[in-house]
């Protein structure tokens, strides 16, 4: 069961951005989905990433996305 709001496509993709722990090597997540809509719709999947030292360049980038993500948050507040 799926409550649809969009046109239903084949397949959708979702870019999901998270902070890891400073924990070096394999770990397990556990991504939650849940519906406030449907009973029985919850899903759950586990799933493993490896955690390796962030290059010098991501370290740099990631810091210009939190700079870029600011300045749009106080633009959007003096609009």
């Amino acid at each position: 069961m799926k409550r649809v709001n969009q046109i239903i496509r084949s397949h959708t993709t979702v870019s999901l951005s998270f902070v890891t722990s400073n924990i070096l090597g394999r770990q397990r997540l556990t991504l939650y989905l849940l519906s406030d809509g449907y009973l029985g719709l919850d899903q759950q999947y586990d799933f493993f990433i490896d955690i390796e030292l962030a290059s010098l360049q991501t370290q740099i980038n990631t810091e210009l996305d939190s700079l870029v993500d600011e300045l749009d948050r106080r633009l959007a507040d003096l609009k």
